[in-house]
C-alpha cells in the first residue's frame, strides 16, 4: 500500500511502517501569508493520527479533542498583543516586595464562540470552557444550526443555516477587543465557514458587519488547499489555525514540495468534496453515532 504524507512528501510503507522525514512546516507556510497557521506539534499530530484511525471507537475519539482544540486556541491567542501585570502569589505573605510579572494576550477581550450544530458542538464547548478560565475575558456562546447541502450524486454544494440562538447580540461596541471564534472539525470546501460568516455579516449589518469584530479565528483539525484558497478569496480577514493540511490527491511531484509552494496545484478534495486522507465522517463520530 502506498502511504501519503500529505503535508511534506510522498512516501512508501516499509516492513516496519511508514518512514517519515520530519521536516515540519513553518508556522506560516510559504505563499499562505500570515492568515494560515499550520501547527507542527509532534504530540498533537500523534493524537490526531489516533483520532483519524479507522479503528478508533467513537467514544474514545472524543477524548483527544480537548488537547487538540486547546492547542489551536493557544496558538491563536499568541498572535495577539501581549500585556503584563504584576500578580501576588501565595508567597506574598512571606515576601511582600516580590510578585510575578504575568503575561496576558486576552486582557479585556470578549469572545464569541460559535457552536456549529452538529459536528462543531463539542469543539465549541471545549473552547468556551477554556476561555472561561481566563480572567477578564467575556465569553458569549452562540448556537447555529448548519446543514450540509448535497447534490444527487452526493457532491457537497453548500451549507444552509436553519436556526440560531445568539447570545452575542447582547455585545455592544463599547466592549473591548471582540473576537469571533469558529471551531470546527474540518476545513474542506469552506462552504460551512462561508455560510456562517455570511450569516454574521448580515446579523451585524447595523454594526458594520464583520468589521464589528477585531479578530476572526477559524480552528480546524484538518484543512485543505482548496479551503484555504476559497477563504482567502472571500474572507481574507479570517485567521486559520489547523494541525494538518491535507493535500493527499496532489501529484507525487507536488507532495515532494513544501506546503504552499504550488498552491494552485495542491489538491486535497475528492469530486464529492471530501478530504483525502482526512478523517472520515467526523460528524457521525462526534455525534456518538456508530459508523
Amino acid at each position: 500500500m502506498d502511504c501519503v504524507d500529505c503535508q511534506y512528501q510522498y512516501i512508501k510503507t516499509t516492513s516496519c511502517g511508514c518512514e517519515v522525514e520530519h521536516e515540519y512546516a513553518q508556522l506560516y507556510p510559504e505563499n499562505y501569508k500570515n492568515q494560515v497557521h499550520i501547527l507542527h506539534s509532534t504530540f498533537a499530530l500523534s493524537m490526531l493520527h489516533a483520532f483519524c484511525n479507522e479503528k478508533v471507537a467513537y467514544g474514545q475519539a472524543q477524548s483527544f479533542l480537548p488537547s487538540l482544540y486547546n492547542s489551536l486556541l493557544f496558538a491563536a491567542t499568541s498572535t495577539l498583543p501581549v500585556t503584563t501585570q504584576c500578580t501576588a502569589t501565595r508567597m506574598h505573605v512571606y515576601e511582600k516586595e516580590r510578585g510575578f510579572n504575568s503575561s496576558s494576550t486576552l486582557q479585556n477581550s470578549n469572545a464569541v464562540v460559535v457552536s456549529v450544530l452538529r459536528a462543531g458542538n463539542i469543539p465549541a464547548m471545549i473552547i468556551s470552557d477554556t476561555l472561561a478560565l481566563s480572567p477578564n475575558v467575556g465569553v458569549y456562546n452562540d448556537y447555529v444550526v448548519a446543514e450540509r447541502v448535497t447534490q444527487q450524486d452526493g457532491a457537497i454544494s453548500g451549507t444552509a443555516i436553519s436556526g440560531c440562538k445568539l447570545s452575542s447580540k447582547e455585545m455592544t461596541q463599547d466592549e473591548q477587543r471582540r473576537i469571533l471564534i469558529i471551531p470546527e472539525p474540518m476545513g474542506a470546501t469552506a462552504s460551512t465557514t462561508d455560510a456562517i460568516l455570511s450569516f454574521y455579516q448580515e446579523k451585524y449589518q447595523q454594526q458594520g458587519g464583520l468589521e464589528f469584530f477585531d479578530e476572526i479565528w477559524g480552528l480546524y483539525l484538518i484543512v485543505t488547499p482548496e479551503f484555504i484558497t476559497n477563504m482567502a478569496a472571500k474572507w481574507p480577514q479570517t485567521k486559520i489555525f489547523s494541525h494538518r493540511l491535507d493535500r493527499g490527491l496532489s501529484t507525487k511531484e507536488i507532495l515532494a514540495t513544501k506546503l504552499g509552494s504550488h498552491v494552485q496545484q495542491e489538491k486535497g478534495l475528492t469530486a464529492n468534496g471530501y478530504i483525502v486522507p482526512g478523517a472520515g465522517d467526523v460528524g457521525n463520530l462526534l455525534s456518538l453515532k456508530q459508523i
